[in-house]
């Protein structure tokens, strides 16, 4: 009897068999808690011995939701992703739906990826069948004279003109590219898809809806099921309509570069020296204003330039001295008058 005694004390006052039967008869928290008061109060078992019995109770239904609950599929960008996850796992047993979740995901992604291959194909076909794109005009290489000629101006002519077309081109080849784009599904539309189980499109469907307040995109109670989601879903949703509903960037105007006049334009203040000498450096900045980028050269930067080297080459005309700019000063020179005391 006394071997028995002490058995039964290793399972906190009860016998083992006792504790098996709470664990699986008993139906809650709370009857729970009842019962260890009684037992507490009738003497059968200490207050101790009744917290131990209760963590074992509580760790005991525990480990039962859990193992009627099963593994959740891993979280991952892509279907393929998690199934990847859930063989490193070492493939754990997976709680009800999750693996026809799974399955559901896989194969809209098995179908995406056909349909991709099967546009990819038909892009292909049509690069073939389409004529190669014609080369980008070449641009003349920069003027290397000394002096501002009508040849020199005709060349320079030449070099804007084959500039512009090179850009207009590059331009139009660039706009293409970007409108064909904008019907491909974004990175956030295809995380979207693949964590709720629908095709990208399907993704930037609901998302242009949203974003548009239907816009044609979507059905009948569609638009007030996806206002009635969580924010988090909103929110993406809104990042992905707006992608989809996004206009092509606005780029700046391309204008022909200018080439600046042959000569001086008449109507130059000054002294007629001071217009010989200002006409016969005209060339050296009409040559030093054409170096510039062409995406500088326009009539307003011309006249901007022009004015900023007028009044330098003025200075510099001015520092030379009186004699070097043709005047007698002592021609002018009035006499010296004394005054006598």
């Amino acid at each position: 009897m006394a071997e028995e005694k002490r058995d039964e004390e290793l399972f906190w006052g009860l016998p083992w068999d006792f504790i098996v039967q709470i664990v699986t008869t008993c139906p809650d928290d709370y009857t729970l808690q009842q019962w260890l008061n009684t037992w507490t109060g009738q003497g059968v078992i200490s207050f101790g011995q009744a917290t131990e019995i209760r963590n074992y109770v509580d760790y005991a239904w525990g480990k039962q939701e859990t193992a009627l609950a099963g593994a959740k599929v891993p979280a991952a960008p892509s279907a393929f992703d998690a199934y990847a996850r859930w063989i490193g796992a070492g493939q754990p047993k997976l709680a009800a739906g999750e693996w026809e979740r799974l399955q559901k995901g896989l194969e809209m992604e098995r179908e995406e990826a056909r349909e991709k291959a099967r546009i990819a194909t038909a892009r292909e076909r049509e690069l073939e069948l389409r004529p190669p794109a014609a080369p980008l005009p070449p641009v003349p290489e920069p003027f290397l004279g000394e002096r501002w000629t009508p040849a020199a101006r005709a060349y320079e002519e030449r070099r804007a003109v084959s500039w512009y077309q090179r850009e207009l081109a590059k331009r139009r080849a660039e706009e293409a590219a970007e409108e064909e784009a904008l019907g491909e599904p974004s990175r956030g539309a295809q995380a979207f898809a693949g964590e709720h189980g629908i095709s990208a499109h399907e993704a930037m469907r609901l998302g242009g809806g949203y974003v548009t307040g239907g816009g044609g995109m979507l059905g009948e109670g569609e638009l007030e099921q996806l206002q009635a989601m969580s924010p988090e879903i909103r929110r993406e949703l809104t990042s992905i309509g707006r992608e989809v509903v996004r206009e092509p960037r606005r780029r700046a105007e391309l204008v022909e570069p200018y080439v600046p006049p042959l000569e001086a334009k008449p109507g130059i203040a000054g002294s007629p020296t001071w217009k010989e000498w200002f006409e016969r450096k005209f060339g050296e900045i009409a040559l030093e204003y054409v170096a510039r980028p062409f995406r500088e050269r326009r009539p307003e930067t011309w006249a901007e330039f022009l004015k900023k080297r007028e009044a330098e080459t003025h200075e510099a005309w001015w520092q030379r001295g009186a004699w070097a700019r043709g005047e007698r000063p002592q021609v002018f020179q009035p006499a010296i008058k004394t005054v006598g005391f």
